[in-house]
């Protein structure tokens, strides 16, 4: 290697020292066979620019760092440097020595940082290549080993020219854009950026430019208030990537100075935002408003400012309520404010408005308005009672005083004061809780009482205290918040004498067990009083006023208390928990006269103008009859403790009158007042229906217009003796005073048959009769000229080919128009009517007269193969139906009715023959179904002469009976065969 002389001079080494300093400053040297100061023979490595010895300059552009730095190019002819291998030092002279301040050691990696030891004795060595470019960075540590690097590009780099940004003085809102401007566009491979912070270098901002030609840009985002930003721009051959933790000064080919800014707010001239939703609201026991309001939005807030006055719509000029008394004016975010000191019992109108920071004030808000509470009276709780401090006491709807529930927080003695709001009048003194008491004016003597955790305590207070003396007052304990009365109703708006009223109060909830619910009631004005206490289930309590006399004017209230009546005295006000008055006016009614009611329930009543009923009348006392009514199509319900009194042959109901005894193994005379006794010997029929019905529709057939219908819930099963009552004007006919008959239907009144009677009394008016039954239905009363409307002895169907012949024998018909057919495919609905004796061409149907006859029918609407069953229906001339049996036929080809025993059997009866007879007689009977047959003989005043048989037989036909009875003479008969709940009867006669 070709070494040169150079004669390095250097200044005292200053170990430590951060910086070398001129003259020397810091060269670099080429090889060297032998020093000489400077070297005279060859150029230094480094530009041409530089002195001869290879003065590298110092810079400290970028964040200030202090380094050396010099570019210069490789070439073989015409550049600073020819391409090759060389070695250099880096010394800080050209005088001195150059051994005492040199740096060496180093085989110059290139792009590549690395350390260069002082006073090394290896010198340094590169290999350039020509046509590069090399820029050569060292940093300047002072007098000590340091760092260095040698940046190889292809290109001659650039300079910066210019670094400018958009805006001067950025506010916090503003994003800065920074323009770099070069000398040149940049070659490829060198990279532009710009790198700021907002903390002194503790963070670093990288932003990579993009450049368009030789100029770009990049913008550094806003930042906050204050904060002061510094930004230089460098270029650079190595990626941001690749930086890593070195120092990027000394990565950089160049480096603009170092440039800085600090965000700094615009001037403040926005106001903040107005209030408009401004409400007030008043104190209920001291002399202060609240305010609300939505809070507005300003970022640079100093306070809200609130003006008002007591004459509506005020400004600045009226009176502004000093904010350093209210702290939290001075929050952005508060919503709400307590205005004191204002005076009671006035009205205040409010204005708001806010102020910033730099005295920017938004519009004044709406009105808002209020009016503190008169100068009224509370509770002042201490420890023990919640809520402390004031607790609001309200008007109780009771004249004269005021309430306020609160609670026990422990056990113990609690302290109170009833006090005026502006504190000139306080009472205390003890209190024993549910009685009354007394407060005393304060004598240092706070009020006191013996309280429980956890329950609630009901104070009743006068609603405006006497100031000098004692005041009475009441401490009510429940377990729970005391419960409301919501409403009070009585089941008669309008009661009669003697009537129960029924008072509903219906409750908020369900009520704690030491809560009492009376209903309080006068009929003289409250001179004196009357309570019940109500039987409440869930949230529901009733109490009965009793029945009073007609006039009689009633008022009434309902309360709840801790206290019973018992122990009222005359403080039942006092000892109210709460009380539903109806607004202080109490409930009320006045007890009308009860008189010809035509529906409705009532308890005694009288009947002094004829009516008739328009609905069903039920009576639980006495109902008077002094005129004849007509119930109609409704009944009078008597139950099972009312009864008719007055009634007399002239003013006897008309309709239905239904009374409910209880008939249990004793006598019962006059049911009702219906004229019924019942002597039921040892039975028990329990609760017993009694229905007496009169008039003309019920009349059956020849009877009497009078029917009794008797049901028990337990048949007797045994004899029972039965005394009946009817008016010569119901006989309607009937000679009762020749031959009556007693008759009973088991059906319904379809179907009747006589029964024997004990004795008849039809001498006087009214008549009766006395008999004995094991079983209870319908009776009435007829004679032995027409027993019975109809008595059916047959009724057939006789099936054909596509029709069905129907046939029926009558023995007599009372009061028969004529006859209905029904027809259906189901034996027990939809029956559709098939043929009238109201039709055209249906003479076959109408009565033959009150001796009965033969009748016959053919259905020809009918298909082969399918089971048909009708109904014979027999109608009066009031229109009154009443069905017979229902019977089946099926329809048969070819069929031409078959003989008599091809035909369905019916339940029929032959005529007796001979007839008259003497001494034995016979008739046959038919049964379609198996079941017991009772065959019994009766006279024609009902009374039963004989039973021939009583035995369970198969059905059949052709049953052969003989009547011989010996005992009997001379007379009309009648013979009645009982088959599964139907019954037949003919006529036979005797001669001897």
């Amino acid at each position: 290697m070709r070494k040169l002389l150079s004669l390095v001079l250097f200044l005292l080494p200053i170990t430590g020292f951060g910086q070398i300093f001129g003259p020397e400053g810091l060269n670099m040297p080429g090889a060297w066979n032998s020093w000489t100061n400077p070297p005279s023979n060859v150029p230094a490595l480094g530009s041409s620019t530089q002195v001869v010895g290879g003065e590298v300059t110092r810079i400290t552009t970028g964040r200030g760092t202090g380094r050396y730095t010099t570019t210069f190019s490789a070439d073989a002819s015409g550049a600073d440097v020819v391409g090759g291998s060389y070695e250099f030092l880096f010394t800080s002279g050209p005088s001195g020595s150059p051994y005492n301040n040199k740096w060496s050691g180093v085989s110059v990696s290139l792009n590549t940082i690395q350390t260069y030891i002082k006073e090394d004795a290896t010198n340094n060595s590169i290999t350039l290549t020509n046509g590069r470019w090399y820029t050569m960075n060292w940093l300047d540590s002072g007098y000590g080993n340091t760092s260095g690097i040698f940046l190889e590009t292809d290109f001659e780099p650039v300079t910066i020219s210019s670094v400018t940004r958009d805006i001067s003085s950025p506010t916090p809102d503003d994003a800065v854009e920074v323009t770099i401007t070069l000398s040149a566009a940049p070659s490829t491979g060198e990279l532009v950026y710009l790198l700021y912070t907002g903390d002194n270098w503790g963070v670093t901002g990288i932003g990579e430019v993009t450049m368009t030609g030789a100029v770009g840009t990049y913008t550094i985002p806003a930042q906050p208030d204050g904060i002061t930003i510094q930004y230089y721009a460098l270029t650079t051959n190595i990626s941001s990537g690749s930086w890593g933790s070195s120092n990027v000064d000394m990565l950089s080919l160049r480096a603009s100075s170092l440039f800085s800014y600090t965000s700094t707010p615009a001037p403040d001239e926005t106001a903040p935002t107005d209030v408009s939703d401004l409400s007030a609201s008043a104190s209920v026991n001291a002399a202060s408003v609240t305010l609300n309001w939505t809070p507005v939005t300003e970022d640079n807030f100093d306070t809200y400012e609130i003006y008002y006055n007591t004459t509506g719509n005020p400004g600045l000029s009226d009176t502004k309520v000093d904010e350093t008394g209210i702290a939290a004016l001075g929050t952005r975010t508060t919503s709400s404010a307590t205005i004191t000191g204002l005076s009671f019992g006035t009205t205040y109108y409010f204005k708001i408005r806010a102020k910033d920071a730099s005295s920017n004030v938004s519009n004044l808000s709406n009105t808002a308005n209020t009016s503190t509470p008169a100068l009224g009276y509370d509770l002042w709780l201490f420890s023990g009672l919640v809520p402390e401090g004031g607790a609001g006491v309200s008007a109780k709807g009771i004249a004269g005083l005021a309430e306020a529930t609160v609670s026990a927080t422990a056990t113990g003695t609690a302290g109170f004061l009833y006090r005026r709001f502006d504190w000139a009048h306080k009472w205390g003194g003890p209190v024993t809780v549910n009685s009354a008491g007394t407060l005393s004016s304060y004598n240092d003597q706070d009020g006191s009482v013996a309280v429980t955790n956890g329950r609630y305590y009901t104070f009743n207070v006068p609603a405006a205290p006497a100031f000098d003396g004692s005041n009475p007052v009441a401490i009510l304990e429940t377990s729970a918040l005391p419960v409301t009365i919501s409403s009070v109703t009585r089941d008669a708006a309008s009661p009669l004498e003697d009537e129960d009223v029924t008072v509903t109060v219906t409750l908020s909830d369900s009520k704690s067990a030491e809560e009492l619910v009376y209903i309080r009631y006068t009929t003289n004005g409250w001179t004196s009083d009357n309570a019940v206490e109500a039987t409440v289930s869930g949230t529901t309590g009733t109490a009965i006023i009793p029945g009073l006399s007609a006039g009689t004017v009633v008022s009434y209230y309902a309360l709840t208390t801790t206290v019973s009546s018992a122990s009222w005295g005359s403080n039942v006000d006092l000892l109210t928990l709460k009380a539903n008055t109806n607004a202080g006016s109490n409930y009320s009614y006045t007890v009308a006269a009860n008189e010809n009611p035509t529906s409705g329930t009532v308890v005694n009543t009288t009947y002094n103008s004829p009516v008739t009923l328009t609905g069903n009348v039920t009576a639980s006392g006495t109902v008077t009859i002094a005129v004849q009514i007509n119930t109609g199509s409704n009944s009078l319900l008597l139950g099972s403790s009312g009864s008719l009194s007055g009634e007399t042959p002239a003013t006897y109901i008309v309709g239905t009158v239904q009374a409910l005894p209880t008939i249990n193994g004793a006598l019962v005379t006059n049911i009702g007042g219906l004229g019924i006794n019942i002597n039921p010997g040892t039975a028990n029929m329990g609760a017993t229906t009694v229905i007496r019905e009169t008039g003309a529709a019920f009349i059956i057939g020849g009877s009497i217009a009078q029917r009794w219908t008797i049901t028990p819930t337990t048949q007797p099963g045994e004899p029972v003796t039965v005394t009946l009552t009817w008016p010569d004007e119901n006989n309607a006919g009937v000679d009762v005073d020749g031959t009556p008959i007693l008759f009973k239907s088991e059906d319904g009144g379809t179907t009747w048959f006589p029964i024997p009677a004990t004795s008849w009394n039809t001498a006087g008016n009214p008549n009766t009769v006395t008999f004995d039954v094991t079983s209870f239905s319908e009776f009435t009363i007829g004679d032995g000229d027409s027993p019975l409307p109809i008595e059916l002895v047959s009724w057939s169907a006789v099936p054909g080919n596509q029709q069905v012949s129907l046939k029926w024998k009558t023995a007599s018909e009372i009061n028969n128009a004529g006859f209905e057919i029904y027809r259906s495919t189901s034996r027990d609905k939809n029956f559709i009517n098939i043929a009238s004796y109201r039709s055209n061409g249906k003479d076959a149907l109408i009565s033959k007269g009150s001796r009965g006859g033969s009748y016959e029918y053919v259905d020809a609407g009918v298909s082969n193969g399918i089971t048909y069953y009708y109904r014979l229906t027999d109608v009066s001339y009031d229109g009154k139906k009443t069905d017979h049996a229902v019977i089946e036929a099926i329809p048969t080809a070819g069929s031409t009715g078959g003989s008599e025993y091809q035909k369905p059997i019916e339940f029929a009866v032959s005529s007796v023959y001979p007839n008259p007879f003497n001494p034995t007689g016979q008739f046959s009977f038919d049964l379609p179904e198996d079941g017991l047959v009772t065959i019994r003989v009766f006279n024609l005043i009902g009374q039963e002469m004989g039973v021939l048989r009583s035995e369970f037989m198969k059905k059949g036909r052709g049953y052969s009976q003989t009547i011989s009875m010996g005992s009997l003479s001379t007379g009309t008969y009648l013979l009645s065969i009982e088959h599964n709940g139907s019954r037949l009867m003919q006529k036979f006669t005797i001669l001897k």
